[in-house]
């Protein structure tokens, strides 16, 4: 993969070059592109851009940087990483990415963040992994620079964790991407699909497009695609290329 080597970043106030970049290279980091279909299962939305280093797992990765507070250099070189391979394939389709939990940036180097991904990609999606609420102040930085230059965010694995109805109001999403263990088995389980069918009404009240990720099996597929959903993704339907 193409890495940019002739890119000059300046990130709070480090100059992110070939060093930085030679630091990453060590994990020989790929990345795959997993299809996210409109209801008709063929035609595609936006390719989720997933990070597969070869010499560490991404957790270990995303903690060692965190650990040396430096997630937010890890967050640029691995989305310019994404970007390089994206327009590589000659996609025309969105590309999602996903943003960090954590961050450590001040508003000016937030919106230097954001400049560089705005002259970089051509259609951007950025996909909020999770919201713990501890981090409100970093979080409402990086919502606002996001709003304010106009790129649309998805909400990840709602129904789980921290990410609700609160991380909804908060971030005000585009699209809301539903907890995979709630889509697993949602034919045959009633209590999913009270719990499912209830969160895409409000959502959908919202404007919001919901996501149901995770889809392994037909009928899976078919119940949400009868119930309305806008937007899906899983291994049965396109695996990661």
């Amino acid at each position: 993969m193409r890495w940019g080597w002739q890119l000059l970043i300046t990130y709070e106030n480090i100059p992110l070059d070939t060093k930085e970049l030679s630091e990453l290279r060590k994990y020989e980091i790929e990345y795959v592109f997993q299809p996210i279909f409109f209801p008709d299962c063929r035609t595609v939305y936006a390719y989720e851009a997933l990070m597969r280093p070869k010499n560490v797992t991404v957790t270990d990765l995303i903690s060692d940087y965190t650990r040396m507070g430096r997630l937010h250099e890890l967050e640029v070189l691995t989305m310019f990483g994404a970007a390089e391979e994206y327009y590589a394939r000659k996609y025309k389709e969105p590309m999602t990415v996903n943003s960090f939990p954590t961050e450590s940036l001040s508003k000016s180097e937030d919106a230097e963040f954001m400049r560089l991904y705005k002259n970089i990609l051509t259609y951007l999606i950025i996909e909020i992994l999770e919201y713990p609420r501890a981090d409100e102040f970093i979080w409402k930085l990086k919502r606002d620079i996001i709003r304010g230059n106009n790129i649309p965010l998805t909400l990840d694995d709602f129904g789980a964790g921290y990410n609700g109805m609160d991380a909804v109001e908060f971030f005000d999403p585009q699209i809301v991407k539903i907890y995979r263990a709630l889509i697993s088995g949602i034919d045959a389980n009633e209590g999913k699909q009270k719990k499912v069918l209830g969160y895409m009404r409000k959502l959908k009240e919202k404007g919001i497009l919901v996501l149901a990720e995770g889809i392994e099996t037909e009928e899976e597929r078919e119940f949400l695609v009868k119930n309305g959903i806008d937007l899906l993704q899983g291994f049965y339907l396109g695996m990661p290329e």
